[in-house]
């Protein structure tokens, strides 16, 4: 039985220990600020990139990845007989899945490529899942029926304020009731929870303690989001998402 790899995108949301310890292949995008490229995660990390946006004259580009690196990383991938699954952020916010089918067609190592609809930790959630699935010797496509069940159960909320609207008193807003309602809802079939944000570490973490307050028992990653949502969503903007088992 051939052994099954998880590749995905610099969109997604994932710690340093889970890209460890399910051997997550993640593969970046490049952002330009003021003519300069940056490699996302490589040469330039997200806090560094608000600081460098705000600095900047023009709004900052994302771009996905070179169909060449996708070659590349699926090649090495694939050299010792392995199956690829990728998942990638949606079509909508990038082109990243169209390079990466692209790139599977010039490979000759078998390659499966999904556009999950989402980014994020929503996104980090199947690339997990579908890596627990491929350790436990699961089929691809026993895999995919599993990440369509996810992606049926798959909840987010977003909130995207300016940043006067998230500083001045100190609250969270309505916004904040709405999601820990909708986490109340689903307690005891939610385990994972993850929020993001652009720059409102404290607040968030105080999100996270609400949520702790619904179930002690959730595991939640709080962490800065990538640069094209940092890009697209500007200041204050931060998101929840968990799913149901």
């Amino acid at each position: 039985m051939s052994k099954i790899k998880i590749m995905t995108d610099s969109s997604v949301q994932l710690s340093p220990e889970e890209i460890e310890k399910y051997g997550i292949t993640v593969v970046p995008l490049s952002v330009t600020i003021d003519g300069h490229t940056y490699t996302d995660g490589v040469d330039i990390t997200r806090a560094d990139f608000i600081q460098k946006m705000d600095e900047a004259e023009k709004l900052p580009k994302t771009s996905q990845p070179p169909v060449g690196l996708f070659v590349e990383r699926m090649e090495e991938l694939t050299a010792d007989g392995s199956e690829v699954l990728g998942i990638f952020m949606a079509k909508t916010l990038s082109g990243t899945v169209d390079s990466a089918r692209q790139a599977a067609e010039m490979v000759a190592g078998k390659i499966t490529v999904i556009d999950c609809g989402y980014t994020d930790r929503s996104q980090g959630y199947y690339c997990i899942e579908a890596a627990k699935d491929a350790e436990a010797g699961k089929e691809m496509d026993e895999i995919l029926a599993h990440l369509d069940q996810i992606g049926k159960n798959m909840y987010l909320e977003m909130m995207v304020p300016n940043l006067q609207n998230i500083l001045a008193g100190g609250r969270l807003g309505k916004w904040a009731g709405r999601a820990v309602s909708a986490l109340n809802f689903h307690v005891g079939k939610v385990k994972y929870v993850g929020i993001s944000y652009v720059d409102t570490r404290d607040k968030m973490e105080e999100l996270a303690q609400r949520f702790k307050e619904v179930n002690p028992d959730l595991e939640i990653l709080v962490q800065e989001t990538s640069p094209i949502i940092i890009t697209h969503a500007g200041h204050g903007a931060y998101a929840v998402m968990f799913y149901t088992e």
